[in-house]
């Protein structure tokens, strides 16, 4: 009926008031994630981790998270969180390579697909 239809339509406007709440609070949480886990860092590599911005040479953000992996083994989810890039962009641009010039490694390289899988800098930790 007419009636019905109005009722729906006027709930309409209630859904739509704060579309980008869920989106800002999931930002939030990832934004808190990413403050603790910089905090964890000396305060000159988490300036340099910090200032990494979404164009940054491929080369610069490699060194980073080799000096980053020496200071404690990390998630690939823990890095993308760092860098602010997916996870699996992490891993095909900047693990993989990495691993493939021999300056990281698997802390569990019989299980590379163990969603606990974490990288160390297989350079000598100074």
């Amino acid at each position: 009926s007419p009636s019905e239809i109005e009722g729906l339509s006027a709930r309409l406007d209630d859904l739509s008031t704060n579309p980008e709440g869920l989106s800002a609070m999931l930002a939030d949480k990832q934004d808190v994630q990413r403050t603790t886990l910089l905090n964890e860092l000396p305060g000159s590599l988490a300036a340099k981790i910090g200032a990494i911005g979404q164009r940054h040479p491929p080369g610069e953000v490699c060194d980073a998270i080799v000096e980053v992996c020496r200071l404690r083994d990390w998630r690939a989810e823990e890095l993308a969180t760092l860098l602010q890039r997916h996870s699996r962009y992490v891993r095909n641009n900047y693990l993989r390579p990495l691993m493939r010039s021999g300056r990281l490694v698997m802390t569990n390289p019989q299980e590379p697909s163990d969603p606990q899988q974490a990288y160390r800098s297989a350079e000598v930790r100074l």
